[in-house]
């Protein structure tokens, strides 16, 4: 908004040649302004709202459902350690939880319509999420940390759904599909695969990521 203030100054300006056209005039010509006048600033009211980048709209809606499961991951046994905004090259990790049951790369989908999992990912309605990104995830995860510690250990890509996955939870390619609201009872529920030394390990690498990410 900052750098593109003149080009914003057009609006205000349009509205009040729509409000003299208004004033001065009646019949069809004092509709059509009102008609202007009304869309011309419900458009400067959900600009403000997302600060004119239209890009902002989906970015908001998926940040509400990283909240959401960030709420849930608090939720975990003392055990467990989670780890938020990751940076991975161009790009960052939303959540990864680090725990007996392993380490969990960590992503949300806040969709509008019911989700459904097939061989190629998750759909909800014309959106689609490919597996393969988080699979990727995944496998990106397992590397900083075997090139960090030395260790190798199984990353496991999950995929949180809100706003309805009504097939439950579902592992397809590698890839688990969680609801929202199920997730902390699924990682507390998987078999024991880590020692607490290379929980310790792994949470010491993560750190050291987010701490260099912000210096």
């Amino acid at each position: 908004m900052r750098a593109d203030w003149r080009q914003l100054l057009v609006l205000p300006g349009f509205i009040v040649v729509l409000s003299v056209w208004v004033a001065i005039t009646s019949g069809w010509s004092r509709t059509v302004a009102a008609f202007l006048l009304g869309a011309t600033m419900t458009l400067v009211l959900v600009g403000w709202m997302i600060g004119f980048d239209a890009r902002s709209l989906r970015w908001r809606w998926g940040a509400v459902g990283e909240q959401w499961t960030a709420e849930e991951l608090a939720k975990l046994e003392p055990q467990w350690s989670v780890y938020h905004d990751i940076p991975d090259g161009n790009g960052n990790w939303d959540h990864v939880a680090v725990g007996p049951a392993g380490v969990f790369a960590i992503d949300s989908k806040n969709v509008s319509q019911p989700a459904t999992v097939d061989e190629e990912g998750l759909r909800s309605g014309r959106l689609r999420y490919r597996g393969g990104s988080t699979r990727g995830s995944a496998a990106r995860m397992k590397e900083l940390i075997q090139q960090r510690t030395g260790l190798s250990v199984w990353v496991q890509g999950v995929v949180v759904v809100w706003g309805g996955l009504p097939g439950g939870i579902e592992e397809r390619d590698h890839v688990l599909y969680v609801p929202g609201g199920k997730l902390v009872g699924t990682l507390e529920s998987r078999p024991r695969r880590l020692p607490d030394t290379t929980c310790v390990s792994v949470g010491a690498v993560l750190e050291a990521s987010i701490t260099a990410a912000h210096t």
